[in-house]
């Protein structure tokens, strides 16, 4: 029973190192393309397809005044128009500029190449165990997500 406990603490502390790791490499991304890091989290939400202010603000669990300069930042910088809605002016959809959504794939695509050339060495199987692993992982987050419950200001999941 210790090995397992001793497993399971090896299991928590290489997802906290996977979780700094990736925080450093949003910092990174984040300084190489000159935006914040919430700009970036916004980008990535954005990339999904088009969405309104207000759907960004229950996204990022922003007030609508931060989301509006979140969005003042992005268009300034390139990253996304305003388009009003034909049937309510006073609606208004966010899109992501076709040419900045090309530099965040091609950063994806440079992240993607490094760790696919990293694992290019590792044996098929023990790829597939990590795989199985790494989705348990996630289960295991998406299970304590449900348990703390949604972010301030998102709305519930119908």
């Amino acid at each position: 029973m210790v090995a397992d406990g001793e497993h399971l603490q090896a299991v928590l502390n290489a997802g906290r190192r996977i979780h700094a790791a990736v925080d450093v490499i949003d910092g990174l991304i984040s300084a190489r393309l000159g935006v914040h890091r919430n700009d970036l989290r916004s980008l990535k939400f954005l990339e999904l397809g088009p969405t309104t202010p207000g759907e960004l603000a229950a996204h990022t669990g922003l007030t609508s005044g931060s989301v509006t300069a979140l969005i003042d930042r992005l268009e300034a910088a390139g990253f996304v128009k305003r388009h009003r809605g034909c049937a309510d002016r006073r609606s208004v959809e966010l899109l992501i500029c076709a040419t900045r959504l090309g530099e965040l794939r091609a950063l994806d695509a440079e992240i993607e190449g490094a760790i696919r050339c990293f694992f290019s060495g590792v044996p098929h199987e023990q790829l597939a165990e990590t795989g199985k692993a790494l989705g348990v992982f996630n289960a295991a987050l998406d299970h304590l997500i449900a348990h703390f419950g949604p972010c301030p200001g998102t709305p519930a999941k119908a």
